[in-house]
């Protein structure tokens, strides 16, 4: 009776070079550190993001009604102090029209012309106009006029190259300074301060894409619903209130409707948003 003959063993694997094991290893510690995948950071880190995406888009929608509230408030100031811009122009205006009408005056006491009489009177008149709107300085307006009854007071007694003297070295100059100080006010609507709103979204536009980058690389679901309304409603936010500003910044008609625009950007990218990682952690119950 023969005997069976042995089983041999079965030839060991080959062992995989040190090296090589330790490259993948490493690949697979960063992996999964920057993805979360089989740890237990990954709902962790889905937590803090819609966390962080609802915070940015209410702190977006609050800038945004902050900046459309303020905006109007400054555009009244502004065309009051447009207005007055154009009261002091005209002001200027007929001081050189009356020197102007003054300049055949003779060089002794004699009535005045009667177109010089005529824009010196509507020069008051405007200085009253400008007092009473109180936007300027009682003190700045009360040497002005007095400047003008000086002025007045040089050509009636036929003091012709002292009052165009103190026109063009007194007069004139603290018009001019009146003009400049509404011109400042008028022009000044925009401020650096709420160009914040449309650089923030699109801050917040690359920070919902990285978002969705991330959810993708741990779900394997390329798109997002929830994020990428997010996404949609943030941009348009960012061209809203840019455009908005550029039309206030050129005194052209703005939107009238960009505080609901803001409020329903700001509204629908948060509950979409939030939505959309509450889905991806549902994966995790």
């Amino acid at each position: 009776m023969s005997t069976p003959s042995p089983t041999r063993p079965a030839p060991p694997a080959a062992a995989q070079p040190p090296q090589a094991a330790a490259t993948r290893s490493r690949a697979d510690r960063a992996s999964q550190a920057l993805t979360g995948r089989g740890s237990g950071a990954t709902p962790r880190r889905l937590r803090l993001a819609r966390l962080a995406h609802v915070a940015i888009a209410l702190v977006l929608g609050v800038g945004a009604v902050v900046t459309g509230v303020e905006l109007s408030e400054r555009e009244q100031i502004a065309t009051v102090h447009a207005e007055q811009y154009e009261r002091a122009t005209a002001i200027e205006a007929g001081l050189q029209e009356a020197q102007a009408g003054a300049s055949a005056t003779p060089a002794a006491p004699a009535a005045l012309p009667e177109a010089t009489r005529t824009a010196l009177d509507e020069v008051s008149t405007l200085l009253v106009d400008v007092a009473a709107q109180r936007t300027d300085d009682p003190a700045d307006l009360a040497e002005i006029s007095r400047l003008v009854s000086r002025y007045t007071e040089s050509l009636a007694a036929g003091k012709s190259a002292p009052a165009k003297e103190l026109l063009s070295e007194e007069l004139l100059p603290a018009v001019q300074r009146l003009q400049e100080a509404h011109n400042a006010v008028s022009s000044a609507v925009v401020t650096w301060w709420m160009w914040l709103v449309p650089v923030g979204a699109w801050l917040a536009v690359a920070f919902i894409v990285g978002i969705a980058w991330y959810a993708a690389r741990i779900s394997h679901r390329v798109i997002n619903p929830g994020l990428a309304i997010a996404a949609v409603a943030t941009v348009t936010l960012a061209v809203g209130s840019g455009s908005f500003l550029a039309a206030h910044q050129a005194g052209t008609a703005a939107n009238p409707g960009f505080l609901a625009l803001a409020v329903g950007c700001a509204a629908i990218s948060t509950v979409a948003g939030a939505w959309g990682l509450h889905q991806r952690l549902k994966e995790y119950r």
